[in-house]
């Protein structure tokens, strides 16, 4: 096995920063929606209704919290950085459906291509996994 010369370390770590992607930011602003559809967010299950979604604050952009208006549900997800083509005109959610499970998979705010995945819940990935191919639909929010 070779050994890095000292003086290719600091050289090393400047590549890695031009060639590492960097962090943008993604969900800063609370997005309201009305959801017209029954959805699971991870492995919870959520009636149609409105909804906000907010990045948890002290969570590194890393987990965010969906609640019903009404105030009787919560439910707090993981995410990871994820980008459209396009910043949206409008705030959008993005649902994978397989059969009649739709599942919550992308937020992006109005204006902005920079947005969140949610990390798939083991149900998702078990469909993926089964050969599943989701069909993909958005909801509009403010």
């Amino acid at each position: 096995m070779k050994t890095i010369r000292p003086f290719a370390l600091p050289l090393l770590s400047a590549l890695a920063f031009l060639i590492i992607p960097t962090v943008h930011a993604q969900i800063i602003h609370e997005i309201r929606a009305n959801i017209p559809f029954s959805f699971y967010v991870q492995e919870t299950r959520l009636p149609p209704g409105s909804y906000t979604l907010d990045m948890l604050q002290d969570s590194d952009l890393q987990v965010m919290e969906i609640r019903s208006q009404d105030g009787k549900t919560a439910v707090i997800f993981e995410v990871d950085p994820t980008q459209l083509d396009s910043p949206p005109s409008n705030a959008e959610l993005f649902f994978h459906r397989y059969g009649n499970h739709e599942y919550l998979s992308r937020i992006f705010q109005s204006g902005s291509a920079d947005g969140s995945r949610v990390i798939l819940s083991r149900s998702e990935m078990s469909m993926q996994n089964d050969g599943s191919k989701p069909w993909e639909r958005s909801v509009q929010g403010e």
